[in-house]
C-alpha cells in the first residue's frame, strides 16, 4: 500500500464499459488503477442502438486485470447482473460507482445482491451530506483496504485495531 499510486508490476487494470467513463474516473486512477475500455457507446451518444456487450468485457481480460468497474444508472448497459456473472466466472472483483443512487435506501443492498463486491455512494448529492463523504458497502476486505488507505500509517497497526472489552 505504501507504493501507491505506483502499481508497476501489479495487476492494475479495471475493465469498464465505454459508456461508463465519466469525470470521476480519477478515483480509480489516483490509486494506481488504469482503465481498459470495452465496447462502444453508440446508444449513449445517439448514433446507434448498441452498447457494450458482455462478451466484449470478458474478451478484455488479461493477466493485468485487477477487476471490473461499473457505473450504476437506471439505463446502464450491460446489466449489472451480466457484469457480475462475468466477474465471478473469472474470479475478479466488481466495483460499482453508485454515487447518485441514493435514495431509495433499498439500493444500499440492491447492488450487493446483484453481485457487486464493493459499492460507493456519494455522501453529497441527494443524501445532503458533505461532498467529501460517502458510504462504502460490500466485502469486508475491500472496505478494510479502503479504510487503511485513509489512515495515518505512521502509527503502529495495533493502534488502529478495534478493542472490545
Amino acid at each position: 500500500m505504501g507504493k501507491l499510486p505506483d502499481t508497476t508490476g501489479m495487476r492494475n487494470e479495471f475493465i469498464v464499459p465505454h459508456s461508463h467513463r465519466n469525470s470521476y474516473d480519477h478515483s480509480v486512477r489516483a490509486a494506481g488503477g488504469r482503465f481498459v475500455e470495452a465496447g462502444v457507446a453508440d446508444r449513449i451518444v445517439g448514433v446507434g442502438i448498441r452498447d457494450t456487450e458482455g462478451w466484449e468485457l470478458e474478451g478484455a481480460i488479461t493477466n493485468a486485470t485487477a477487476g471490473f468497474f461499473y457505473v450504476a444508472r437506471p439505463d446502464s448497459r450491460p446489466t449489472l447482473s451480466t457484469v457480475a456473472a462475468i466477474a465471478r466466472r473469472n474470479r475478479l472483483p466488481l466495483l460499482v460507482d453508485a454515487a447518485a443512487e441514493l435514495p431509495p435506501a433499498g439500493n444500499l443492498r440492491r447492488f450487493i445482491d446483484e453481485g457487486a463486491d464493493l459499492v460507493a455512494f456519494s455522501g453529497g448529492k441527494a443524501i445532503g451530506g458533505p461532498m467529501a463523504s460517502g458510504i462504502l458497502c460490500g466485502r469486508r476486505t475491500l472496505i478494510a483496504s479502503a479504510l487503511l488507505q485513509q489512515l495515518d500509517l505512521d502509527y503502529e497497526f495495533d493502534l488502529w485495531q478495534r478493542h472490545i472489552p
